[in-house]
């Protein structure tokens, strides 16, 4: 069942809407107590806050243990070594019986327990250019992430726009109501006085709900674009919370896409296939360690020593994996078809980034171009709405003539004010392309 208002009632609820909008959007001095954010800030809690953030802290500790692994290969090596054993056989000397001598055979059971030692004091150069691979991942997957992070830049910068031309519509709205309930007072008058019809007053009515109707629907939207926006920025944002519109030069419309860390890390891949050849060039050098060994069992050094008792040996040791050079030529060419396909999504890449820059400097160009009419026809409806508004409570229009001129001023406030928004983050988004 369908309740209606008496004039008086309908009247009040009007005014006590009006006053919450005005509280809401009116730039009075409590306004000045609400949060504020910046563009800026936003980016810098994304950035600082949201979880994929952390991963770049973890790729840098990985790195640097990685290279503390290559940078122990030149500390010294220690192996503590044993072993028992019993031999089915062992050497033995028979000497001519006119020989007045006795040599003991070595004891079948035999021990040995000891420590080895040994030095690397030259390695061809393979763990310098490891060192450096392991700095080229880390860099390669620092940019990969950053690249990651730049797609969540990306979405801050579109809930920013949206949040701000949800506000600049529920301002026009806010107005429009304004306008609804002052023509709705002077109706009223005229219709108490018999000189004009309660319908039409009515129809007034309908209109203002509507417009109620839309803002509820504007306040639903703010709503979900700020709960996106919290957790990607990891802040509480409410429906009080200010966005102040940042002050952006015009863009030079560069089309330089190296500052992008996808081109980055696409070119580390190349540089990294240079340096893995090299590693394999330098692990088929020669290798020299030093090593010192002592060991206590028997037998010793002298074989035919049967007594437990300490020995040991030191020296320089010499490795040279010749047949490396003949199986390495196929790992070589793999790598060279790694960078050759690391070069073809560089080039795919410059493609996409500098298409998408196009589009924007196309859509930056509209957008002044739109800008520069916007003021005329704001002002045009304007002054066509103020007549028709006289004109409307003066009878000579119906209702519904005045509600499209009334719509048309509206929509010409919001489009004013979305283009201007949109100007503005167009600058910032062909910067965000270009990886600044």
């Amino acid at each position: 069942m369908i309740k209606f208002y008496s004039r008086t009632d309908f009247y009040t609820i009007c005014k006590v809407c009006v006053c919450i909008v005005m509280l809401l959007v009116g730039e009075d001095a409590m306004s000045q107590e609400r949060a504020r954010y910046t563009l800026d800030s936003l980016q810098s809690m994304a950035r600082n806050r949201y979880p994929q953030t952390r991963q770049l802290l973890l790729a840098s500790r990985k790195g640097d243990e990685s290279i503390k692994v290559i940078e122990s290969n030149w500390l010294p090596k220690t192996n503590v070594v044993g072993t028992a054993s019993y031999q089915s056989e062992v050497s033995s000397v028979s000497l001519p019986e006119s020989i007045p001598a006795n040599i003991e055979s070595p004891k079948k059971d035999q021990y040995k327990i000891g420590l080895e030692l040994s030095q690397l004091i030259f390695d061809g150069g393979a763990s310098a250019t490891s060192k450096t691979i392991e700095q080229l991942n880390l860099k390669s997957e620092t940019n990969r992430i950053e690249g990651e992070l730049l797609t969540v830049k990306s979405r801050v910068n579109d809930l920013f726009l949206g949040l701000l031309i949800n506000e600049e519509s529920f301002k026009a709205l806010a107005n429009m109501k304004k306008d609804l309930i002052a023509r709705y007072d002077n109706i009223e008058a005229a219709v108490n006085s018999g000189t004009t019809l309660r319908s039409t007053m009515r129809e007034l009515e309908a209109e203002i709900i509507g417009v109620d109707q839309q803002m509820v629907e504007n306040k639903a939207e703010r709503l979900t674009l700020l709960s996106t926006l919290s957790f990607l920025v990891q802040e509480e944002l409410d429906a009080f919370t200010v966005f102040v519109l940042p002050e952006v030069e015009q863009p030079s419309f560069e089309k330089e896409v190296s500052l992008r860390p996808e081109y980055r890390q696409l070119s580390t891949q190349m540089e990294l296939v240079d340096y893995r050849n090299e590693l394999i060039d330098r692990g088929n050098r020669p290798r020299l360690s030093l090593f010192g060994n002592g060991y206590f069992g028997r037998p010793g050094l002298d074989f035919f020593n049967n007594d437990f008792r300490l020995y040991g040996m030191a020296g320089l040791s010499f490795s040279w994996n010749v047949g490396g050079y003949y199986t390495s030529t196929h790992q070589k060419k793999k790598n060279l078809i790694d960078k050759e396909l690391a070069e073809n999504q560089i080039e795919l890449f410059e493609i996409r980034t500098k298409s998408q820059l196009t589009e924007q400097e196309i859509e930056i160009r509209k957008l002044q171009e739109l800008i520069v009419k916007d003021s005329s026809v704001e002002q045009i409806r304007t002054e066509v709405k103020e007549v028709a508004a006289v004109q409307y409570e003066n009878g000579s229009i119906t209702t519904t003539d005045y509600i499209l001129k009334l719509n048309a001023e509206t929509q010409a406030i919001i489009t004013s004010s979305m283009h201007r928004i949109q100007l503005v983050m167009a600058y910032i988004n062909y910067n965000t392309i270009l990886g600044k």
